[in-house]
């Protein structure tokens, strides 16, 4: 049977073994402070980042340190990562499981009460969400800038845990149609949702007062204050 070039790569990933376990964590002083000071660097929290779950790894698809960021998925004992290569020498600067996705995504919550949070941000990358989530916003990254219908779906089943929250999409620029899309797809399962055109390539680039002052200004121009 013949594929497309897209349908062959989906049938080769969705015929490997499923994912069960995350990458070995690195117990290592040295390359936690490395990943410490990468994120740093590219002025986003990585107390936060661990909170949220992220660890060093040097097992996460080749021997490069890498940030091991783990995933959400709706199947059981399935489990999916991305991990973000911190040396700039691996030639693929992101690592994932080989095996089947199953519309896993990257959810990055704020420190505090889950009552103060601000909104719900829908982003391409983990980075991103990370951004987001450090003023106050979950930070939803959907791992790439054209997601299936499935894929929606469970953004929407996640978005259900602060469903009383309004959601802008803030997909990297020049990506309109598909955050439109995004947008689209969650105000019809009855989640407010409106496209936010970012002033950067994409929020993790933005610098935290641009960040700040962005995510601000377009939740109160993009949606009414609830009585």
């Amino acid at each position: 049977m013949g594929y497309y070039k897209h349908e062959a790569q989906e049938h080769k990933v969705n015929t490997h073994p499923m994912c069960t376990e995350l990458p070995a964590f690195l117990p290592s002083a040295t390359a936690n402070n490395y990943c410490y000071r990468y994120l740093e660097e590219r002025k986003l929290d990585p107390d936060l980042a661990k909170e949220n779950g992220w660890f060093p790894s040097t097992e996460a698809g080749d021997s490069f340190l890498r940030i091991v960021i783990p995933a959400r998925t709706h199947k059981a004992g399935h489990v999916y990562w991305q991990a973000r290569d911190v040396t700039g020498k691996a030639f693929l600067r992101y690592q994932s499981p080989k095996g089947p996705r199953h519309e896993a995504l990257v959810v990055v919550t704020p420190e505090g009460d889950p009552a103060d949070y601000l909104g719900n941000v829908i982003v391409e990358g983990p980075m991103d969400a990370l951004a987001a989530a450090m003023e106050g916003y979950v930070g939803y990254a959907l791992l790439g800038m054209k997601p299936s219908t499935a894929t929606l779906r469970h953004l929407a089943l996640l978005i259900e845990d602060h469903c009383d929250l309004n959601t802008a999409v803030c997909l990297d620029r020049g990506e309109t149609a598909n955050a439109i899309k995004v947008s689209m797809f969650l105000s019809s399962q009855g989640y407010p949702a409106a496209v936010a055109e970012l002033p950067e390539k994409d929020l993790a680039q933005c610098l935290p007062s641009v960040r700040k002052k962005f995510l601000s200004q377009s939740f109160k121009t993009l949606f009414r204050k609830r009585v």
